[in-house]
């Protein structure tokens, strides 16, 4: 057999194995996000951690209880670029959209569109990109984790086998997507059970059953495989977000992280922190409202009202599904971050959910009518995640701008004090009080005005991107100046005097301690 016809009979059986529609939904998904996120692509938009990762291998992760983010990351060889590391994180981002399409059971192509639309334009997704060092192995694990559910959701024992491993090892890149693994795995079996995928609720509770015993192991492997590379490195876990504590919370702390959590769902779409306009609770709410009656027209059409245990199993999974969504807020006890919320999205593809369940056999008015508001509501959901995520990336562009210029003065300024050479040693005090006339798009990742640097990426971000490569003063030095009378009476920058030579170090007083 020679090469040509054996790398193509290889093909042949690949594309066998992927049908028109996964493909179609494939290429779009990645054309929407590509395009959606093209700002950030084509810009080096920073944040504090992004300096401080501009070229870091990740090899801290795991410390952070993410042990497969250091090898995912020799994708991108160790270094924060826009373009490659965006168009990484697209491609993941695109095969967790197609295999949320497929475990929704979505099998028309403007419901899939559309819905494809919501997902890579919600502006969680924006946040994750705003860490540009290490958005596309997150991407990862959210690519993992819908493939995780959508295994799940088959029942067969190799998928939930398989399905399982998925979701540890998306865990292993970044813990939050395991929310949304199960928020998927839920809505699916809320879809199954309404649309008589089982029959009866012995069938339906053992294949819910089968679900969380897979979720389950998926958990407890992950942490199998934490504590044997921890062992076996000899590392700590950081108390960043109570990541040491994870698994620990008693029964009377998780009962309040449950409450927390439901509470913070519905308060999301009511009081969305300002980041989306008003509209968000409207489509949100059309979104679960459809839903419902949907699942009302199913237990209706299909007399499971007669089965009082399986209407039992689709109350108790509807009453569930607002506490998966927000499960991000049970398992950790500490802030939640925006980039921590992509199962949110989730409300807003349920239109797109409904209108793929219409029967269009019929073309009845009514039914066309339905399906295309459904539509308009699903493209309405995905048009406001590009608005916002847009506005993001302008306002982050321009705060960039107004930081270079204010440590360009910085600079120049510190090369103007009496007694400066290269190798003088500098040291840099307190928060620095940039003046912001900017908006706030309230998103993680995206720091404005006073926060848009700290301490730990100032140098960083004066030598990268402004060429200054200061002698910066050690501990010893820094303590003498801090205990310094000279010091004490010093005024904040920009005010004359906030820059001076104190026994040899430049100090800059840049804010209060």
């Amino acid at each position: 057999m020679s090469k040509n016809s054996a790398s193509g009979e290889l093909f042949d059986a690949i594309k066998a194995k992927i049908s028109r529609f996964d493909a179609v939904i494939f290429s779009s998904a990645l054309v929407m996000a590509l395009l959606t996120h093209l700002y950030m692509f084509t810009n080096k938009l920073i944040n504090h951690d992004d300096i401080d990762g501009l070229f870091s291998d990740l090899s801290f992760g795991l410390s952070s209880g993410r042990w497969l983010l250091y090898p995912i990351s020799k994708l991108s060889a160790g270094f924060s670029s826009p373009w490659l590391n965006g168009l990484l994180g697209v491609l993941f981002l695109s095969v967790a959209i197609l295999f949320t399409v497929k475990a929704l059971g979505i099998k028309n192509y403007l419901p899939a569109l559309t819905a494809s639309l919501t997902l890579a334009a919600w502006p969680v997704v924006a946040s994750t990109y705003s860490y540009m060092f290490c958005s596309y192995q997150y991407l990862v694990s959210l690519a993992l984790a819908s493939i995780g559910a959508w295994l799940i959701l088959r029942g067969d024992v190799k998928s939930l086998v398989a399905g399982g491993i998925c979701i540890a090892l998306g865990m292993g890149c970044y813990q939050t997507y395991f929310g949304y693994a199960v928020a998927l795995c839920v809505l699916g079996h809320i879809l199954g059970m309404c649309e008589g995928r089982w029959g009866d609720a012995k069938k339906a509770l053992f294949a819910a059953l089968r679900s969380v015993a897979a979720l389950a192991g998926a958990m407890v492997s992950y942490f199998i495989v934490l504590r044997l590379m921890l062992f076996i490195t000899g590392t700590t876990l950081t108390d960043y977000q109570g990541i040491n504590e994870m698994g620990k919370a008693g029964i009377s702390e998780m009962l309040g992280r449950v409450l927390r959590a439901y509470r913070s769902f519905f308060d999301f779409y009511k009081n969305p922190y300002g980041i989306f306009h008003n509209v968000l609770i409207v489509l949100a709410s059309l979104g679960l409202v459809s839903f419902a009656i949907y699942a009302v027209w199913c237990v209706a059409s299909r007399k499971i009202y007669k089965n009082a245990g399986l209407l039992a199993l689709i109350i108790a999974a509807i009453a569930i599904f607002p506490l998966t969504c927000a499960l991000i807020y049970v398992m950790t006890g500490g802030e939640v971050h925006f980039v921590m919320m992509y199962s949110f999205v989730l409300p807003l593809v349920l239109p797109a959910v409904i209108a793929d369940r219409i029967d269009f056999s019929t073309k009845r008015t009514m039914s066309l009518v339905l399906c295309a508001a459904l539509l308009c509501v699903s493209l309405a959901s995905g048009y406001e995640g590009v608005l916002i995520t847009n506005r993001a990336y302008l306002l982050l562009d321009l705060q960039e701008k107004n930081t270079s210029e204010y440590f360009t003065v910085l600079r120049t300024k510190i090369e103007l004090c009496e007694g400066y050479t290269q190798s003088t040693p500098v040291a840099l005090f307190g928060r620095f009080t940039q003046p912001n006339y900017l908006p706030d798009p309230h998103m993680t990742g995206f720091l404005f005005g006073d926060y848009a640097l700290n301490m730990y990426s100032y140098w960083a971000y004066l030598q990268y991107f402004h060429g200054f490569s200061m002698q910066y003063a050690d501990a010893q030095a820094r303590d003498a100046i801090l205990s310094s009378e000279e010091y004490a009476q010093m005024p904040v920058y920009p005010a004359e005097g906030s820059i001076r030579n104190i026994g040899g170090v430049i100090a800059v007083k840049l804010g209060e301690e």
